[in-house]
């Protein structure tokens, strides 16, 4: 038996560890294939931790945060999918 590899649900996992479990029947992973409310709620995480639990990262993950937070707020130049899926990754792990 293969598994498939599913983003959304990395996606899902990190709205849960920061969120919690939402009380109605809600799927983030479904909202995986909109890059914009993806990088929306993934950008809302960020500025919570930076803001709020900035003292349980070290400087280095904390600069992470930052830049994450600096390029969603450039609209010059929006930030990438690939961009948003690093941060998810990073945020699984931290």
């Amino acid at each position: 038996m293969t598994t498939t590899y599913d983003p959304g649900m990395d996606f899902e996992k990190v709205i849960i560890k920061f969120w919690g479990y939402p009380n109605t029947p809600l799927y983030f992973a479904s909202y995986y294939h909109n890059h914009f409310a993806v990088a929306s709620l993934i950008f809302s995480i960020v500025v919570k931790e930076i803001n709020y639990n900035s003292a349980k990262y070290t400087a280095n993950q904390l600069q992470q945060l930052k830049d994450f937070e600096r390029r969603c707020s450039d609209d010059e130049n929006p930030i990438t999918k690939p961009e948003v899926i690093k941060t998810v990754h990073f945020l699984q792990e931290i």
